[in-house]
């Protein structure tokens, strides 16, 4: 309803800064570019990713119908420079939250989370 789409936008609103992390090497979000808000180009039916799934494309943030059409807020608060987006390379998705593998999780949070958190 509107009214939820209009709370929802003024709540997202309040923050003063987003910082959303992503990587290439996250094996469990499709697109990884779906945690900085890309996603892949538009299909009309569910066949259809089934068939098309190799050849669909990723469209940026900045593309798509929910930021040019600012309907959650998104492209406001890119504008006034409170979104930060921060693409992190050879962070698997468990990584994020502890060691996994080759993947340190004190590295990735001294070099790339500490600073947004303090």
């Amino acid at each position: 309803c509107i009214y939820d789409q209009k709370r929802r936008k003024a709540n997202f609103l309040k923050l003063e800064e987003a910082h959303f992390f992503a990587s290439p090497a996250d094996e469990r979000i499709m697109p990884w570019q779906s945690s900085i808000f890309g996603r892949y180009s538009e299909v009309d039916t569910i066949e259809e990713i089934e068939t098309k799934f190799m050849n669909l494309t990723i469209v940026n943030m900045n593309e798509t119908l929910e930021y040019t059409s600012d309907t959650f807020g998104l492209k406001t608060l890119d504008e006034r420079g409170g979104l930060f987006l921060h693409e992190v390379a050879n962070v698997s998705h468990s990584c994020w939250r502890g060691d996994d593998g080759d993947c340190k999780w004190e590295p990735l949070y001294n070099d790339h989370l500490y600073a947004v958190l303090h």
